[in-house]
């Protein structure tokens, strides 16, 4: 499956985080972020297609407050969050 390649670069994406998530949280991570699709229904395991970018969100930290105290984690602040850490 072609989906192989992007799950697995996921996985290595999320299982560099710094708050070291274990194998359960990444697979749990990548399985409860996907993009519904009715046209995936009883194809794939999940009804959907893989959100990488949800699922670094659900396993990011929450970012430190910005100037004006506002902690309102997406999905940009958590990718910004991690290069930050790099």
């Amino acid at each position: 499956s072609m989906a192989t390649p992007h799950v697995a670069g996921t996985a290595a994406l999320l299982s560099g985080l710094s708050s070291d998530p274990t194998t359960a949280q990444i697979r749990a991570a990548i399985l409860n972020s996907v993009d519904h699709k009715a046209a995936l229904n009883g194809t794939t395991a999940t009804n959907g297609r893989l959100n990488a970018g949800a699922a670094l969100a659900s396993l990011a930290p929450d970012p430190a407050p910005d100037n004006d105290g506002n902690t309102n984690p997406d999905q940009d602040q958590a990718i910004h969050h991690l290069h930050r850490q790099a």
